[in-house]
């Protein structure tokens, strides 16, 4: 059976179909890491289609799940409104809040 911590090294080495195939059961369970990766390759277009719109979905979970990085990725394809998402600064400003309250440091105050 693979582990997290497999999944995170496979995403390292670059491995990104290794990185899904790993991390997506996880993603599913619920695992806010897991999810936030999985929004990564969506989000990027690492080793998947590109798709905005499931990323925001992956990144949502993980940030429900308490997940301040997710928060904070989720902010920035809401403002920018990437795909068919509508951009909303508000929204996207909200999310930051969200992304520091949930302790990454690195996100914005505002934009």
């Amino acid at each position: 059976m693979s582990t997290i911590e497999q999944g995170l090294q496979a995403f390292e080495q670059k491995d990104y179909a290794q990185t899904y195939e790993i991390l997506m059961p996880f993603a599913r369970s619920g695992n806010p890491e897991a999810q936030c990766i999985i929004g990564n390759l969506y989000d990027i277009g690492l080793g998947v289609d590109q798709n905005w719109e499931i990323a925001a979905d992956w990144y949502r979970k993980s940030m429900l799940g308490g997940y301040g990085l997710a928060a904070n990725n989720l902010a920035t394809i809401v403002s920018t409104g990437y795909g068919n998402l509508i951009g909303d600064k508000a929204l996207a400003n909200e999310l930051r809040k969200e992304a520091r309250r949930l302790g990454f440091e690195h996100a914005p105050i505002s934009y």
